[in-house]
């Protein structure tokens, strides 16, 4: 599987604006993964609720796509998982263009504040 997943959530205020500034979510473990739950710290919806729109991508390692998926960054915790992140902010400022990539900021912790 070469594909990964990038959710976004976005605010009500996209309504009334062309370009909103975003909140660039990296998950931890770095074998993880965001999956379709709520977080009491990661919560797309609360950043959203505050007028930004937000990015999280499950990259290569990420749990729920096949434990070869999540193999595939043993000893590469570094590599594959990075690569995704920048060819995925890239994808999602390309594609969505009310993403205001001058405005934008990276949360994490765990592997993902490193």
């Amino acid at each position: 599987m070469n594909r990964v997943r990038l959710c976004w959530s976005i605010p009500r205020a996209l309504m009334r604006r062309s370009a909103i500034p975003f909140a660039f979510i990296v998950h931890g473990g770095p074998q993880a993964s965001f999956q379709n739950l709520w977080n009491y710290r990661w919560n797309a919806q609360a950043f959203a609720g505050h007028g930004y729109a937000v990015v999280m991508i499950d990259f290569h390692g990420s749990q729920g796509y096949g434990q070869a998926f999540t193999d595939s960054i043993s000893n590469d915790w570094g590599g594959k998982p990075l690569e995704d992140l920048q060819k995925g902010l890239a994808a999602a400022i390309t594609r969505y263009p009310w993403l205001d990539g001058t405005r934008a900021c990276a949360l994490g912790a765990s592997t993902a504040a490193s």
